[in-house]
């Protein structure tokens, strides 16, 4: 329940986010609910990855469908893609890194050291 609540969380705060302010905010929005609902690095990593990718994911989508597939079409020649319709997926990868490293980075930081 906590892993869901971490990723919907996520997905609705970069949406909100993301329409206000630069794209660099998803690393924020990640580091912010890590902090609130910290999980161990790995499953934070997946949770962040998993929040952002829904997020960009959805609003490419969205924005694909409402214009008619032209700018997928013409940025999947751009990336050497041979489908038009694999740019909102791309999209959503590129934003799930940078919000999966950001939850990971805290948690790495937040974990305990053990010293030899």
């Amino acid at each position: 329940m906590r892993t869901l609540i971490y990723i919907v969380s996520i997905t609705v705060l970069t949406i909100i986010v993301g329409f206000l302010f630069p794209w660099w905010t998803i690393a924020l929005v990640a580091i912010w609910i890590q902090l609130l609902l910290p999980l161990r690095p790995g499953k934070a990593f997946l949770c962040g990855f998993a929040g952002v990718f829904l997020a960009w994911s959805l609003v490419a989508l969205y924005y694909d469908m409402n214009n008619g597939n032209i700018l997928s079409e013409r940025m999947a020649v751009l990336f050497g893609l041979m489908e038009g319709w694999l740019m909102p997926w791309v999209t959503g990868l590129i934003g799930g890194l940078v919000g999966g490293m950001s939850a990971l980075t805290l948690a790495l930081l937040r974990a305990p050291r053990k010293t030899a």
